[in-house]
């Protein structure tokens, strides 16, 4: 990915603890990806170029962050694309606290 890209997605690194319960040392915001969506065409072209060869039939993102990267992606392999929108969950021992959910209208 070139540093443009991750520039772009104000790059901080550190020792991050993401919702999945997961642990990483980079964090990404990729809201910021889409401040100027122009300097995503060659990695979209690249990744769509990538996926073709699956014959994906949908492409999903998640409503904060990965849903235009998904959207335009799937404008450009001609796929469907729906989003998933972040919920909170009761809390409880496990580490992750947030599920992700097609909304219903999306569901088929």
């Amino acid at each position: 990915m070139s540093d443009l890209v991750l520039g772009s997605a104000g790059l901080r690194r550190g020792h991050f603890l993401f919702e999945s319960g997961h642990h990483g040392d980079v964090w990404l915001d990729l809201d910021l990806l889409c401040l100027r969506p122009g300097r995503l065409d060659a990695p979209i072209t690249e990744l769509s170029r990538k996926l073709r060869e699956f014959r994906v039939d949908i492409v999903c993102g998640v409503l904060t962050g990965g849903a235009f990267v998904g959207l335009l992606t799937a404008i450009r392999i001609d796929a469907e694309f729906c989003y998933a929108e972040r919920v909170s969950l009761p809390p409880t021992s496990e580490a992750a606290q947030v599920s992700y959910r097609i909304p219903g209208a999306l569901r088929t």
